[in-house]
This record gives structure tokens, C-alpha cells and sequence, in this order.
């Protein structure tokens, strides 16, 4: 299965995004600025990676882009 990147997944629609992807079998990374936050890791979904990340430094975004299938973001 592709893995989708999300951003914003640690907001109310990010989480319920995040969720129905798991869910519909997708493979999902959620970008995050603090990886232990407990919002994702308390999903515990083996198709879940969280990614540490900051949305307005391009490299971190690029990292974290590389090798998706897609992007959803919410801001």
C-alpha cells in the first residue's frame, strides 16, 4: 500500500484524517513538531509512522515528502 503524508494530524480533522486512512489500509506518516506527542502516538497503528517535522522549514518538509504517494494537509 502507498503512504500518504499528513500535516496538521495532531488537530481535531488531522486525527480523524489520519484515522480513516488507517482504517481505508493506507500506509500514513504524519509530520509532527514534537514526535511524542500523544494525540498520534496513543493510535498505535502499526501503519502509522510519526514524523518529527516542522512545516515552515523546507528541508524538514522535503524530508518528509520523499518516496509519498500523496499529501494531505490541513492547516
Amino acid at each position: 500500500m502507498k503512504d500518504i503524508l499528513v500535516i496538521g494530524a495532531t488537530g481535531k480533522q488531522g486525527n480523524a484524517v489520519v484515522k480513516q486512512l488507517l482504517e481505508d489500509g493506507w500506509y500514513v506518516s504524519a509530520l509532527t513538531r514534537n514526535k511524542n506527542n500523544r494525540k498520534l502516538s496513543d493510535i498505535g497503528h502499526p501503519h502509522l509512522s510519526i514524523v518529527e517535522g516542522d512545516l515552515s522549514d523546507s528541508v524538514s518538509l522535503q524530508s518528509a515528502m520523499k518516496g509519498k504517494y500523496g499529501l494531505y494537509s490541513i492547516q
